[in-house]
């Protein structure tokens, strides 16, 4: 693995493995012996490690045990193991499995006051929870090669889509999604700063997992129904005539993996920022059921949601002879209409539910 100097400056965290690796080495304290606690355990099991000890700020819960585990308060559990990796879990609090990011502020900045603070203690452990609704990634195999599966090396054009709020930007999308010749992935937002920061030093199983970990809101898991896991990216969005969620656009973890890996081939490193965009959006495709069709370059809808988005930047990404045509497209709507959307959308529907 690289240190931590090869990498960017504003990178937060390299991976979870890496986090699996240093822990083994120093020891693995979970910051918080609630919901999140638990779920963290379950997960850093799952990856070959068993945490040290619990730490929670309620002096109820101290001298108490969790999973087995010793539940100290913090003080305690820096001065015993001051060289452990700490892994902020945030407890529940409105409703079960809610993230609250006040409560994590605190929390970060009272590590920091006691010098145990690096660059995992804020790895969100919600973002792999997938891996409690798979198989080891060695017992996930590979997928067998169907003619008709999409590749990526099938996806030749790109079109970079932002909008205005309430423009109609879902409704546009979910009709597009239904050409043969074009590829969505519902609420994409920008990859960018994932791919410049951590992606492309990746490689392996490491990469798996974190490409994995980006499409927290597209995979079945017990955890779905939660806010912060699933419906977030598009409750109220993706819906159908009557307004309801459509779940069709979740897709099976274990399959998605093996898509990844189908796509990625034996070398499992993404080779530039436009190779990871075609291998996500021609998994998830193929995971949706989406068929090949023979003679058809396919076009990436690429919804980021940045109506102020400086298109160079992408192109500073982009290899000449990775795309044969790039597009823009913004959508926009007409003021009147838009501030009326905008007020039924967010002040009466507050309102109502005051």
């Amino acid at each position: 693995m690289l240190e931590k100097e090869e990498l960017e400056k504003d990178m937060w965290h390299r991976s979870i493995l890496e986090c699996v690796d240093k822990g083994k080495k120093r020891g693995l304290c979970l910051y918080g012996a609630g919901y999140w606690g638990e779920v963290a355990f379950k997960v850093f099991q799952k990856l070959g490690i068993t945490p040290t000890c619990y730490c929670d700020d309620n002096p109820e819960k101290w001298n108490q045990k969790k999973n087995d585990l010793p539940i100290y308060s913090l003080e305690q559990g820096v001065e015993r193991y001051p060289e452990a990796v700490y892994i902020v879990c945030i407890d529940e609090t409105k409703k079960k499995g809610s993230w609250d990011r006040e409560k994590q502020k605190h929390m970060v900045e009272r590590l920091k006051s006691l010098g145990v603070y690096d660059r995992n203690t804020e790895l969100r452990i919600l973002y792999y929870v997938f891996l409690l609704d798979i198989s080891s990634l060695d017992q996930v195999g590979e997928a067998r090669e169907i003619e008709d599966n999409i590749k990526e090396e099938d996806i030749q054009n790109i079109i970079l889509f932002n909008n205005m709020s309430n423009s109609g930007s879902y409704y546009l999308e979910q009709l597009l999604d239904g050409h043969r010749n074009i590829l969505c992935l519902p609420y994409s937002e920008t990859l960018e700063n994932v791919y410049v920061n951590r992606m492309q030093y990746l490689e392996g199983d490491e990469l798996l997992i974190e490409m994995m970990a980006q499409m927290l809101g597209y995979l079945h898991s017990e955890f779905e129904e939660l806010y912060c896991v699933g419906q977030h990216r598009f409750q109220g969005y993706c819906v159908n005539q009557e307004g309801h969620f459509i779940k069709d656009i979740y897709i099976d973890p274990t399959i998605f993996i093996q898509q990844l890996k189908l796509q990625l081939g034996d070398n499992r490193k993404l080779k530039s920022y436009a190779h990871m965009l075609k291998v996500y959006f021609a998994a998830y495709n193929n995971c949706l059921g989406k068929k090949k069709e023979k003679n058809t370059e396919y076009w990436i809808f690429y919804h980021m949601h940045l109506p102020n988005y400086d298109p160079s930047t992408m192109y500073a990404h982009l290899n000449a002879d990775e795309f044969k045509r790039v597009e823009n497209l913004i959508i926009i709507r007409e003021p009147v209409q838009h501030c009326y959307s905008w007020i039924r959308r967010f002040v009466m529907k507050e309102k109502n539910n005051a």
